[in-house]
């Protein structure tokens, strides 16, 4: 489109004075996503221009995430399913909305099921808002009936999951309720 490379062209300048090394940080997932023939270039062209080593790190965790192959998608979801792969949750919560991205819609559905399975686990092992940080990011650009299905049939097998965590599935589905009823 149009637009896509407008910010492409923008982000390759890396020049706009208001743009700050997050914000290019942040053009480069959505590019690489958007142009998966470009992803490698991309990721190792705004890797190079970061010069804060926190950052670096940063960008090495959620850029994985960008990754046009579907199996290193789908072992990366996984990995985040681990305790000690979410220690630095912003970052966890970050690459799980670049898996879940609305250019992904089929594979994305796919890691509903397994992550509401995973929910308690995640309760017990995160912080308190993490829970439902992570059913919002799940769930928030999902949009077609395979995904209220899936949602659907998790709460139905799971008549009594905790009342706690039920109402945070209930919330982060209500766009996706409302988009398919």
């Amino acid at each position: 489109s149009i637009v896509c490379k407008e910010l492409y062209d923008m982000w390759q300048e890396a020049s706009h004075p208001l743009l700050s090394e997050s914000d290019y940080m942040n053009l480069a997932y959505e590019l690489a996503i958007r142009n998966p023939e470009k992803q490698k270039e991309i990721i190792a062209t705004q890797r190079n221009r970061i010069k804060n080593p926190d950052r670096v790190r940063q960008f090495d965790f959620i850029s994985r995430a960008t990754t046009p192959d579907t199996v290193e998608q789908q072992e990366l979801f996984r990995s985040l399913l681990e305790a000690e792969n979410r220690r630095i949750e912003p970052w966890a919560l970050r690459t799980l909305s670049y898996l879940c991205h609305p250019a992904r819609e089929k594979l994305a559905v796919g890691y509903i099921r397994e992550a509401l399975d995973s929910l308690q686990y995640i309760q017990r092992t995160s912080d308190i808002f993490f829970p439902q940080n992570w059913t919002r990011t799940l769930l928030r650009e999902r949009h077609s009936k395979e995904a209220l299905q899936a949602v659907d049939e998790f709460l139905k097998e799971n008549e009594n999951f905790p009342e706690l965590l039920k109402s945070k599935i209930l919330q982060a589905m209500w766009n996706l309720q409302r988009v398919n009823r």
